[in-house]
């Protein structure tokens, strides 16, 4: 794996678990929520550009924004000029980004102090 592919990979697993962190579980009354974000991940990695590609995300997870550092990251993908090899990652290895991005997502939950919070039907939003 190149120094590049790393990049853009540790880049994509901190834009999904920022996003991750900010979904409304409780409005979305899913079973799964990993399962159902991956889901939507992929759903959204067919479009063509990183910021089309956000927008259909926030949109399917019912996000009204994006949390500022995960555009953030975005930004930076697509000034470096790796939009089109990110989307290509994105749309091919979602699941394995995915996962990575849960337990990023955790450990960011772990520094800020926050309790889980839990779906209506019990289940915790990250695990």
């Amino acid at each position: 794996m190149t120094d590049e592919v790393k990049r853009i990979e540790d880049d994509l697993v901190e834009f999904l678990a920022r996003v991750y962190r900010v979904v409304p579980w409780r409005r979305l009354r899913v079973r799964s929520p990993r399962e159902f974000f991956g889901h939507r991940v992929l759903a959204a990695s067919r479009r063509a550009t990183l910021y089309e590609m956000a927008g259909r995300l926030g949109a399917y997870l019912g996000l009204s924004g994006l949390p500022v550092e995960a555009a953030e990251i975005l930004d930076r993908l697509r000034a470096d000029g790796l939009e089109a090899k990110a989307m290509r990652l994105l749309s091919l290895e979602h699941l394995v980004l995915c996962a990575r991005a849960f337990g990023r997502a955790r450990e960011l939950r772990s520094a800020s102090g926050e309790e889980a919070e839990a779906t209506e039907e019990g289940h915790a939003d990250t695990d």
